[in-house]
């Protein structure tokens, strides 16, 4: 799990938080609302990816974060399930983890 340090530096990093544009620090929930559990990923700017923790079915996992980050939910296969990014304005905002329907180009 990332720290109060790792934060920061990932925030001067991707241009937000204390040394970046001033933009505060945003509590995202993430929700599992599948019948199965998923792992959370966050997604850098340059493509790398951490790992945030586990979420059973209809667990909640709390992570402290910046705008325009990007997570992702995946089944341990690495399937994405769901990808999510933070917005602007709302310090505290709930993000719903389940299956996304498939599109025509899925087909």
């Amino acid at each position: 799990m990332l720290d109060e340090e790792d934060f920061k530096e990932i925030a001067e990093l991707d241009g937000g938080g204390p040394a970046g544009q001033g933009t505060s620090r945003i509590e995202a929930t993430f929700r599992n609302e599948m019948d199965q559990h998923v792992g959370l990923f966050w997604i850098s700017h340059a493509g790398d990816e951490v790992e945030q923790g586990k979420l059973f079915p209809w667990d909640d996992l709390v992570v402290h974060t910046y705008p325009n980050h990007i997570f992702e939910a995946r089944l341990d296969d690495g399937t994405i399930v769901s990808r999510h990014k933070i917005k602007f304005g709302k310090m505290e905002q709930i993000h719903r983890i389940k299956m996304r329907r498939k599109s025509k180009d899925d087909l």
